[in-house]
Order: structure tokens, then C-alpha cells, then sequence
């Protein structure tokens, strides 16, 4: 009878050990599923490419939502200079043009008056000429 009758401390120390075991091996299959899932999120969110409004468990931040307004007023901002810069350059280059145009015309003009000054002075001497004959 001896043989068959089993006492309940062998076991229950087994069990606690056993549990202990499992308890540990539990929280390492925790600790890896945990890691797993932070590895996921960020995964998802580098493939969402970052944008915060794709980002899972997303709470908008005022301070980032005033970031974002401006950002985009400085970046129309931006646009608006740009347009205005390429506009800028396109008349500079229509004025030098006209400049260039009006200085050729000025160097005409001064040579034509040289030529008309050297006529004009052949002619008076003609003419002094004439009426010293």
C-alpha cells in the first residue's frame, strides 16, 4: 500500500517548477511578440513613407498641426517668390534687349551726326570757297 500511495508535496514542487518554467518561457514569447510588433509598426510606417496621418494609433498634435499650416504657407510662399523670380529674370532679360537696343540705336545716331557735322563742314568751306571766287 506504501507503494501506491503518492504524497501531494513531490508533485505540487514539481508543479511550481514546471510553472515557473512555463511562467518564463511565457514571458519570453511575450517579449518576442512584443518585439515583433514594434518591428511591424515601424515597418508600416516606413512603408506608409511617414506621413503622421497614415501612422497606426495616430493622435493629431496641435503643435504639429500648426507646423504643418505653416509649412504650407511658407511653401506657397515659396512658390509665390519663385514665380515671381522667374517673372523678374524674364523682364531683366526683355529690358537688356531694349537697353542694348536703344544704345545701338544712340551709336547710329552719333555716327550719323559725326558724318552730317564732317558734310556740314566740307560744305561751309565749298561755300567759303564759292564766295572768296
Amino acid at each position: 500500500m506504501g507503494a501506491c500511495r503518492q504524497t501531494s508535496f513531490p508533485t505540487s514542487v514539481l508543479s511550481k517548477k514546471q510553472a515557473k518554467k512555463e511562467e518564463e518561457r511565457l514571458t519570453r514569447d511575450l517579449q518576442l511578440v512584443k518585439q515583433e510588433r514594434n518591428e511591424l509598426r515601424n515597418h508600416l510606417i516606413c512603408v506608409t513613407e511617414g506621413a503622421m496621418n497614415k501612422r497606426p494609433y495616430y493622435t493629431p498634435n496641435p503643435f504639429y498641426e500648426n507646423l504643418k499650416l505653416k509649412e504650407k504657407e511658407i511653401m506657397s510662399f515659396l512658390h509665390t517668390l519663385e514665380k515671381e523670380n522667374i517673372e523678374a529674370r524674364q523682364n531683366f532679360q526683355e529690358l537688356k534687349k531694349e537697353i542694348n537696343f536703344y544704345h545701338n540705336l544712340h551709336s547710329r545716331l552719333l555716327m550719323q551726326k559725326n558724318l552730317m557735322n564732317k558734310k556740314l563742314v566740307k560744305l561751309k568751306q565749298e561755300n567759303k570757297e564759292v564766295h572768296a571766287d
